[in-house]
């Protein structure tokens, strides 16, 4: 018996969308399975850097990748760069397929940004995966460590039991 591939899950579909004047753009490789992933790529890379990665996946799980803002054919923001700002990006691409709830892999960049996501918004990222990137990195001099350590040790509990 042959196995029939799902073209569409080979080649992922290019879209963009506007959010408060900013252009994101995102690679999905399709609806299909009932659980979601996120991509985030890491700080000089874009979406296409989980390509390969997607294609394997993308028959167990419905794979988002994410251009963050001034990255790959994502727009430059003129309101800036911030973890803060790239994680309600990711929340905006989440709102806009509709998407209640995800499981997110993040690479350096992205690992952080998984990180602030997962913290803030707990109910709509259900496991987080870390590739290269960790918590140790004070990048908002406004959050205190303690704060910082708290939520790292709420991530844990929550994602790694």
């Amino acid at each position: 018996m042959t196995e029939a591939v799902n073209v569409f899950r080979m080649r992922p579909m290019s879209h963009h969308f506007e959010v408060n004047g900013l252009r994101l753009h995102y690679l999905d490789w399709g609806e299909g399975p009932s659980q979601n992933l996120f991509l985030l790529h890491a700080l000089t890379f874009n979406a296409h850097n989980w390509d390969d990665f997607a294609k394997d996946v993308s028959n167990r799980y419905r794979v988002v990748s994410i251009d963050f803002r001034g990255h790959g054919e994502s727009g430059h923001a003129t309101d800036g760069y911030s973890l803060e700002k790239y994680a309600a990006d990711v929340q905006a691409v989440a709102r806009h397929l509709n998407v209640r709830t995800f499981h997110l892999a993040g690479h350096s960049l992205g690992a952080l940004v998984g990180i602030r996501l997962a913290a803030t918004q707990p109910k709509l990222v259900s496991k987080l995966v870390l590739v290269d990137g960790g918590p140790g990195i004070n990048v908002e001099p406004h959050t205190s460590e303690r704060t910082i350590w708290r939520r790292v040790r709420y991530a844990e509990r929550r994602f790694m039991a």
